[in-house]
């Protein structure tokens, strides 16, 4: 019985895994469905698509949030609706976020 209450009381710590909150800030929360795989893969190519101002590897500078007046470059269009979202890697830092093209301001 022993045994059995300690394989029990030691199965969460197994499960608990570590948190990088560095990994994890955000600074929008993304709502809408990440973009089809056709309309990501043409923007990758370098398509113009509706709405969505900066191309690939495009060197931006962030308005507002945690890195406000940092720059960084875009890796990937995340949405299309409401408002295109990119992934953005910090120069810095190499921290990467997901933020609001109304956040953005190219270089």
């Amino acid at each position: 019985m022993a045994a059995e209450q300690l394989r029990l009381l030691s199965f969460p710590a197994i499960l608990r895994l570590p948190r990088f909150e560095h990994d994890m800030e955000h600074e929008v929360e993304i709502g809408a469905p990440a973009p089809t795989k056709t309309v990501a893969l043409h923007w990758a190519d370098g398509a113009s698509i509706p709405g969505v101002t900066f191309a690939r590897l495009s060197h931006v500078r962030l308005l507002s949030g945690a890195f406000a007046d940092e720059c960084g470059s875009v890796r990937d269009l995340v949405c299309v609706e409401p408002e295109p979202c990119y992934r953005i890697e910090m120069d810095a830092s190499r921290v990467t976020l997901e933020v609001a093209q109304s956040t953005l301001d190219q270089l």
